[in-house]
């Protein structure tokens, strides 16, 4: 009588003795675009947060105003707090 071969049920294959384990490829993130990298040369404070400007890339804004996708969130006299994609970063001014 012969003996019928033993079937092995389907999984991972295991390593051979000496050979590094595969790792299972991950699944691929999703990639959120970078924040900007902004150059803040001004900033006029005031009390009055309506009156608060910055100039950022050359350009003059005020809290609320959108540049490059971001909003600037608000004015402080040595930084600015911007918001995208719902999350805020601050820019520190050069000095």
């Amino acid at each position: 009588m012969k003996a019928s071969p033993v079937k092995e049920k389907a999984g991972p294959a295991k390593p051979k003795r000496g050979e590094p384990e595969k790792k299972a490829a991950s699944p691929p993130t999703a990639t959120t675009a970078s924040r900007p990298d902004f150059t803040i040369s001004a900033i006029i404070w005031y009390e009055e947060p309506s009156e608060r400007k910055a100039v950022i890339d050359g350009k003059s804004v005020r809290e609320g105003d959108i540049i490059d996708g971001c909003r600037v969130e608000q004015i402080y006299p040595s930084r600015v707090i911007f918001v995208k994609n719902g999350k805020p970063f601050e820019v520190n001014m050069n000095r």
